[in-house]
């Protein structure tokens, strides 16, 4: 009713449908977006369940028709959810693997990183295979683990550059971010062992 009290008022636009995709808190959704959101704050996904003991949470299913049968396939899930203690929360990345969706990376809720395991055991922790992590030092910051099988390798690389280049792994604290170190200089295939008292 353009007669009635506050007529003059302009109304803000919160959703609009095109040919295009949709905008939400937008009239403008750019090409190749189904999806436009726009706003000062936030937006959120929940899972409206809770059983009162197990976690639970949203996921979000990232992937495109099969070439065999056109069927909508999922190539990836970003999983987040809340744990059942309702103070914990873990995020997911899953992959398909084979046909079969498998975590590739979990954040826990102490920012622990486990890329090929669920049960990060220290702030960064990759598996290759294998759960054996039982005789850890204390405050250890990095796991790079293969315990498939008693004959498994594990390796860490470092690669520089093959004329003049460098690889080096520092040792420092608060005063010195390398007091000590060791170095590979790939020019003259030598590794020398450095200290603030001296090298060798």
């Amino acid at each position: 009713n353009s007669s009635g009290a506050g007529a003059s008022a302009v109304l803000a636009t919160k959703m609009y449908l095109d040919n295009t995709g949709l905008g939400l808190g937008t009239t403008s959704v750019p090409a190749y977006h189904q999806l436009a959101i726009k706003g000062n704050y936030s937006a959120g996904f929940y899972r409206d369940f809770s059983d009162g003991s197990s976690s639970r949470g949203y996921l979000l299913y990232l992937g495109a028709k099969r070439h065999s049968d056109s069927a909508l396939t999922a190539g990836a899930v970003i999983a987040g959810s809340l744990e059942g203690n309702d103070t914990d929360g873990v995020l997911d990345f899953r992959t398909l693997n084979s046909g079969t969706m498998t975590v590739a990376m979990t954040i826990d809720s102490s920012q622990r990183v486990g890329i090929g395991t669920t049960s990060a055991q220290a702030l960064l922790h990759t598996s290759a295979g294998g759960s054996n992590t039982s005789s850890l030092a204390g405050n250890t910051q990095a796991i790079f683990a293969n315990t498939a099988a008693s004959d498994s390798i594990s390796r860490v690389a470092i690669i520089a550059g093959a004329t003049t280049g460098f690889s080096v792994l520092d040792f420092g604290d608060t005063a010195a971010s390398n007091a000590g170190g060791i170095t590979y200089a790939h020019q003259h295939d030598r590794m020398s062992f450095g200290a603030s008292g001296g090298t060798t």
